[in-house]
């Protein structure tokens, strides 16, 4: 469809230049919005999202509430100092309280039942074992919560193919699919416009109006222009640090009893699985072929999906008998660093991407850190 296509109401009501577009309309962008209406009531406000839902990674992750396992922290104190470790354990813990205040547990099913890291390599444990009150006294430090990290000591009681393991006492989980509709009705309380279906080919900046072609033909205007379309970001600003990176997920039909309840990280991160509705969801297992999986294209591959069947069979169920409901994929962000972009590009193009597979965490606070940029 081309402009002239458009009729009278389309090119009048419901593509008219606008205070401030957002690209992409999953967590970030939503959050974005709703944190720009509560800086000024009066903004007019329109999301742009390519998919019929969010479906890049907001709709498609595993709904975990956490903010980093020991062996996850270890890693990153590998390569990045112990006060940016902090800083950004910090910035996820906040987040997701943040995220607290905008939308309701019971909306979107937040339960804090712990998390919990999983380990097969004795070894590796008692490592991390051994690091459990330095962490600790970084989590009080960083949030003010006492002995956050603990060893569990009824993982006998998960029949599970391990029983070593160290909790999270403040890890929470929640209903991705609900936290959306949760935003999405907040959006609709504020005004804030969404068009679905519009793939943005290209942006441009003409002094104070900014320009953005879609895959139809069509050009969205606007004053300031925010890009939060995360590991899509790449194709619009190229000059960032972002590598995509696809996760492929699971989940099983119910399982009568299930013996646990909690979000449980195995293999240093990679690989993740809950409780939920009764069922087992995992994913995870991108390390196994990094190559294959800095994409941004949909889809599973037999590889991965048999590493993450053959850890359900001998791992997490492996006295429990279950079938498979279905597989999908979702589509996360990478870089150099684990810390969210959040720039000012040009006097009126900014953007707020790249959040390392803890939008969840993230989204909250990086959506209110580039709406403090925008002034008019």
């Amino acid at each position: 469809m081309n402009i002239q296509e458009l009729s009278y109401w389309e090119q009048h009501f419901l593509v008219p230049q606008t205070d401030v577009l957002i690209i992409g309309g999953g967590i970030v962008g939503m959050l974005t919005a709703i944190e720009l209406k509560q800086n000024d009531k009066n903004l007019s406000i329109t999301i742009a999202e390519r998919g019929f839902i969010p479906q890049g990674a907001t709709t498609r992750n595993a709904g975990f509430a956490c903010f980093g396992s020991i062996s996850e922290l270890m890693a990153d104190m590998q390569t990045t100092p112990k006060k940016d470790v902090e800083a950004l354990l910090t910035k996820r813990y906040q987040g997701l309280q943040r995220l607290r205040t905008i939308v309701a547990d019971d909306a979107i099913e937040y339960y804090e039942h712990g998390g919990y890291e999983l380990f097969t390599n004795v070894a590796k444990y008692e490592i991390c074992v051994s690091q459990i009150d330095f962490f600790n006294t970084m989590a009080q430090q960083a949030f003010g919560t006492a002995n956050v990290y603990s060893v569990e000591p009824n993982a006998n009681n998960w029949n599970m193919g391990s029983a070593l393991a160290i909790k999270n006492k403040l890890e929470g989980q929640l209903n991705s699919g609900k936290l959306t509709l949760a935003l999405q009705a907040k959006l609709q309380q504020l005004n804030i416009t969404t068009l679905n279906g519009v793939n943005i080919e290209t942006i441009h900046e003409q002094g104070n109006n900014c320009q953005a072609t879609t895959n139809e033909g069509y050009t969205l205007h606007a004053k300031k222009i925010i890009v939060t379309n995360n590991a899509f970001a790449k194709k619009l600003l190229p000059q960032l640090d972002i590598t995509p990176g696809r996760g492929q997920v699971l989940v099983t039909d119910v399982i009568p009893n299930l013996a646990w309840k909690g979000c449980f990280h195995y293999d240093d991160g990679y690989v993740y699985f809950r409780n939920i509705d009764g069922r087992v969801l995992l994913g995870g297992g991108r390390n196994i072929n990094f190559e294959s999986e800095n994409t941004t294209q949909f889809g599973l591959t037999n590889d991965i999906q048999t590493y993450l069947k053959q850890l359900l069979h001998t791992l997490i169920l492996p006295n429990t008998p279950y079938t498979i409901a279905h597989s999908w994929s979702g589509i996360m962000a990478f870089g150099e660093t684990k810390n969210p972009i959040v720039q000012q590009l040009s006097p009126n193009v900014y953007c707020a991407v790249r959040m390392g597979g803890m939008g969840v965490a993230l989204g909250s606070g990086t959506a209110k850190e580039v709406a403090d940029l925008i002034h008019f």
